[in-house]
């Protein structure tokens, strides 16, 4: 992942006048940590071990358990056929290379894994905060207290524990505190993870998540707190240090070597050696047993990374985790470019780990992926912990968003009010279609209408957009824009007609992350903004501040680098740069990849004005929830057709996922 040159924002310790009322009109307030036993008593010695891992003993060093947690059951895939309407932004961080050295020795088999013996909580120690109006139910904790029989089993996404028995704990974070220079990234925050569970974060972009991976993973040092680690107090001096004692972190944007095959990416850094000379063989039948026990032994270990879709790289990552014996695998954003058959294959992969009693965080803005794949879930707001250990699958959405944002569900999915009916035309597409990629796509969209499509990855929506817009020349059929034929295959003519378009990838194609938020919202009108050809600094900033009040631009200051935003922030520039010009018609593809529920709220309702004011909106989104929501109408593309066109309400998100993904062809009206 980039590195960012900013630190992950957060809100400075005892501001809270920003807080915005949940829907029983109270504020949500940072988890009450009154009640919690920190297990770790004063260290009363401190050593550094050659791995560069701090290690105080005290009470807490000597506390490990001598008997391995009782081994658990893995549970089956459960399946979903809908998808929650709140979803989600990854840090933009390069992690550090692997630890160089040779793996510790076992006396197990090659490629399994042990399970830590890690000390056993206390049923007192943790006091987990769960909203007031969470619904009882067995395995969840109600102002401490868990409800239900301490003997029933208790099942989570990541499998079943058997009867009474107490997963340990593996990873304890207390009152940690992380500042960057006029930040507070990390306001005492409270983190609990047990041996073989999937533990979820949420929060916004800016929560601190990022920040805190970076403590775990070795990469930032704390300033104040409490890191236990298999029962010991530990300090992670560097990434390396952390991987050897059993801390794994995959992040989005995969950290692989695409010239180097599978086995040499899965051990690179600690290859395994004989007087100084690689042991190919060595590696390759390791890795084969790794990727075996991840499902995939029929992956060839000599295979170049750079010949693997993005799943495949995921595996590698995993298998690279496995490789250095990781007890607790860090992942971050995993689902982020996976197609829908490729998550279950994920959830597949996890299941497996947390069967073996491998610990995983999993971070993720998708709620319906939490309840899937998920045991507890801890919610981050401001650098604080506002939720910890809340059961994944039974915590009302209402509540995990609340803690999130301050605000109740029905602010993250507004209401559509005074939709046309009959709106006069913008655009109208006839027959449109490019080999290979869509064939004989007709649309219309209105003016102050917004008209959503919904498609997998691969159906042909984005190259749709991208064609409309200019960016690809379309084989055959025809463009019109209030009328007029437009010029194909041309973004400039398409810009002058009154078109602008928020592309999927808006890191690569709409952003200059080394430039500031003022320069990359005036690109399209930088014409009109420049003075005999010179630029307008003063003129530039001033026009791109009206936007920022106007969108909400966290922060305001528009002089910053936009590679320092949040996801969804970076995605109100792009869209704000439209608004300097006269934009009649807006093109936004996944408008809300990467971003928090919050941050979509606000571009929600963004797009909801812009459409008030007369501007059409044509959006493509993988989420269907998304779609049926924000949409009028809503027209369907499978492999490369539009199957069905209908108005939003006439639809529900069962019936088109089904058209998606395993529905047959049908013939599709002209929008």
């Amino acid at each position: 992942m980039t590195e960012s040159t900013a630190p992950e924002t957060g809100t400075p310790s005892g501001a809270t006048g920003n807080r915005k009322p949940t829907p029983n009109g109270t504020t949500p307030e940072p988890v009450d940590t009154s009640a919690t036993e920190t297990s770790a008593a004063e260290p009363t010695a401190a050593a550094t071990t050659a791995d560069g891992a701090s290690v105080e003993t005290g009470e807490a060093g000597t506390a490990a358990a001598t008997t391995p947690p009782r081994k658990r059951a893995a549970r089956s895939p459960r399946t979903t056929t809908s998808r929650a309407r709140s979803t989600a932004n990854p840090s933009n961080e390069t992690p550090a290379p692997d630890a160089a050295g040779e793996p510790s020795a076992s006396a197990e088999q090659p490629g399994s894994v042990s399970i830590p013996q890690a000390r056993h909580a206390a049923p007192d120690e943790v006091d987990s905060a769960a909203p007031a109006d969470v619904e009882d139910a067995p395995g969840d904790t109600v102002d401490g207290d868990e409800v239900g029989s301490a003997a029933t089993p208790v099942q989570g996404g990541g499998g079943v524990v058997d009867d009474g028995a107490e997963r340990p704990v593996v990873l304890r974070l207390t009152d940690v505190v992380k500042t960057f220079p006029g930040v507070r990234a990390l306001d005492g925050v409270q983190l609990e993870v047990r041996a073989g569970e999937v533990h979820c974060l949420l929060g916004q972009n800016g929560a601190g998540k990022s920040t805190l991976i970076k403590v775990l993973s070795g990469a930032h040092q704390p300033d104040s707190g409490v890191v236990e680690w298999l029962g010991e107090q530990v300090r992670f001096a560097n990434p390396q240090a952390a991987n050897k004692a059993g801390i794994a972190t995959i992040y989005q944007e995969l950290d692989l070597v695409d010239d180097l095959s599978i086995g040499e990416n899965a051990f690179l850094g600690h290859e395994p050696k004989v007087a100084g000379f690689v042991k190919r063989g060595t590696i390759n039948r390791r890795t084969r047993e790794i990727l075996t026990r991840l499902g995939h032994g029929e992956i060839a270990p000599n295979r170049m990374v750079r010949t693997l879709p993005a799943a495949g790289k995921q595996v590698v990552s995993m298998a690279r985790a496995l490789s250095h014996e990781a007890r607790l695998i860090i992942m971050d954003e995993p689902s982020a470019v996976l197609a829908h058959d490729e998550v279950e294959n994920l959830f597949r992969i996890i299941r497996e780990l947390t069967a073996q009693g491998i610990a995983v965080i999993y971070i993720s803005h998708r709620l319906e992926e939490i309840r899937e794949i998920g045991d507890r879930v801890t919610v981050l707001k401001d650098g604080r912990t506002t939720a910890a250990s809340l059961p994944a699958r039974t915590t009302p959405t209402r509540d995990l968003v609340s803690r999130m944002t301050g605000r109740s569900i029905e602010y993250v999915f507004p209401t559509r009010v005074n939709a046309p009916t009959e709106p006069e035309e913008l655009l109208r597409v006839e027959g449109l279609g490019r080999a290979g990629e869509f064939d004989d796509i007709s649309l219309t969209v209105g003016k102050g209408e917004i008209v959503g499509i919904a498609g997998l990855v691969g159906s042909g929506r984005s190259e749709l957009l991208e064609t409309i817009f200019g960016a690809r020349q379309p084989e055959q059929g025809r463009i019109y824009v209030k009328g007029k034929a437009l010029r194909p295959g041309a973004v400039g003519a398409a810009v002058r007609a009154g078109l602008g378009m928020a592309p999927e990838e808006r890191k690569a194609q709409a952003l200059l992350l080394g430039e500031p938020i003022y320069r990359n919202m005036t690109l399209s009108t930088f014409s009109k903004i420049a003075k005999f050809g010179f630029t307008d600094t003063g003129k530039e900033r001033e026009e791109a501040m009206k936007v920022a009040d106007q969108l909400e631009l966290r922060p305001r200051d528009v002089r910053r680098p936009v590679r320092t935003l949040s996801g969804g922030n970076q995605q109100k520039v792009v869209v704000g740069r439209w608004l300097l010009g006269d934009t009649d018609l807006l093109l936004l593809d996944e408008p809300t990849r990467g971003v928090d529920v919050g941050a979509r709220a606000e571009l929600y309702q963004v797009i909801h004005a812009l459409a008030a004011q007369g501007v059409g909106v044509l959006l493509v989104s993988s989420e269907v929830p998304e779609v049926l929501g924000l949409s009028d109408r809503v027209l369907v593309m499978r492999e490369g057709r539009m199957v069905r066109h209908a108005r939003a309400e006439e639809l529900d998100e069962e019936t088109v996922l089904d058209l998606v993904m395993a529905g047959s062809l049908m013939e599709g009206a002209p929008a």
